[in-house]
């Protein structure tokens, strides 16, 4: 099918401060002056239609409440079909700020959806946007139905592989990236270092952060990773125990943190600060290489969750443990963990 032909059977959405824009298949940007549950609520109220429309929205957190609502409906056959594609269909900040003009460039996207372009909506993705939704609804709280979402999501039971995360942190997180694939690079896909840069995972941001200096671009964002990992009360401990043992290295005989198989973020942070090739010992990048490893590993697992059911992932798994772990020790605990969760 034509890009044009698609662009004029589909209706674009977006919430711009808590009102709907819509532009209905090659039409013009209208704002509806509704919230997202009372256009939901007169979508809903609307005769039922024998060609239900197809909706279209980025993907983003302000968007989250009307994708929960037009999932529903869509479950319901309201709608024929719900797509999502990256935020980044506008290349500026000041653009993505103008709903007109996020509809607009909406309607000439056209890339693959694996590169952020439009997919159709599944209950994977559901649980991420329910998850944001609820966030914003609780300002950010950690409730019984928040924490619920994130044992549902696709990323957590490989995610909690790593013990003793913070559960909320990592809530927040998921949240406010949404979907990996909204933070790729199209001329390199298999880097993270979109996402990194998303995130503030930089020496400079990382520099205040861990120092506890006047924050750079994205400041919250580098503390908000940092804090899924790292417990501040158990660092001196595990920085410790790598002092004793000459180093930061697994010991599956020892069932205590930084030594156990699963602590392989701690370990990439410990070999920063103590070994023998370690003369200046850096704590800044201590935590941001910890990070970076931290988010290599959420964003190819959250990926291999996302395309499971793929026909070709049983013949090509999209994260291998083997490739990515440095210790054999380390990749038979987490083909471990998925074998046993």
């Amino acid at each position: 099918m034509s890009l044009t032909l698609l662009d004029s059977i589909t209706t674009k959405l977006h919430v711009s401060q808590n009102v709907v824009w819509v532009i209905d298949g090659d039409k013009s940007p209208v704002c509806t002056e509704l919230g997202p549950a009372d256009f939901a609520t007169r979508m809903a109220q609307q005769p039922y239609e024998s060609n239900p429309p197809v909706m279209r929205l980025v993907g983003r957190a302000a968007n989250a409440e009307l994708i929960v609502l037009l999932y529903n409906m869509k479950l319901r056959g309201r709608i024929r079909g719900l797509q999502l594609a990256t935020p980044l269909v506008c290349h500026t900040h000041i653009e993505r700020q103008r709903p007109e003009a996020v509809l607009y460039h909406m309607r000439r996207f056209q890339r693959a959806p694996s590169l952020g372009g439009f997919h159709e909506v599944t209950d994977r993705d559901y649980v991420s946007y329910a998850m944001a939704a609820e966030l914003v609804r609780t300002s950010g709280q950690m409730t019984d139905r928040v924490r619920r979402f994130l044992y549902a999501h696709p990323a957590w039971r490989l995610l909690s592989f790593i013990p003793h995360l913070n559960e909320e942190c990592c809530a927040r997180l998921l949240a406010k990236l949404l979907d990996p694939r909204w933070h790729v690079d199209i001329c390199h896909p298999d880097r993270t270092a979109k996402m990194e840069s998303f995130l503030g995972l930089n020496p400079k941001t990382q520099d205040g952060v861990t120092l506890a200096r006047k924050g750079w671009r994205w400041h919250d964002r580098c503390q908000l990773v940092l804090n899924c990992w790292k417990d501040i009360k158990q660092s001196p401990v595990v920085l410790a125990r790598f002092h004793a043992a000459g180093g930061a290295r697994p010991d599956p005989e020892q069932d205590t943190m930084g030594y156990r198989p699963a602590d392989f973020v701690w370990r990439v942070w410990g070999s920063r600060l103590v070994g023998p090739l370690v003369t200046h010992p850096n704590p800044v990048m201590a935590d941001l290489r910890a990070s970076q490893k931290f988010i290599q590993f959420l964003r190819l697992t959250w990926l291999s969750a996302i395309y499971a059911e793929s026909p070709w992932e049983a013949n090509l798994p999209m994260f291998r443990s083997q490739d990515f772990f440095r210790y054999v020790v380390e990749a038979k605990a987490y083909d471990h963990h998925i074998l046993s969760n």
